[in-house]
């Protein structure tokens, strides 16, 4: 499972980026449903989805001044 969110993941900051929206809600909904997974799954989950957030380019930027 891990590998298969690490490929997606390349894929949604790659070529897919713009399909990142249609899969953030349901990203966000595995980060929920593997917390308490133990061994560290949910952390590595945790942190791919994070990163995917933070690599949204369809998130708001810093405003110009």
């Amino acid at each position: 499972m891990e590998s298969a969110l690490d490929e997606l993941a390349d894929l949604l900051r790659g070529d897919a980026r713009d399909l990142y929206p249609s899969f953030r809600e349901r990203l966000a909904k595995a980060e929920q449903l593997t917390d308490g997974i133990g061994w560290g799954f949910h952390d590595h989950i945790a942190d791919v989805v994070r990163q995917l957030k933070h690599d949204d380019p369809g998130k708001p930027g810093p405003v110009a001044r």
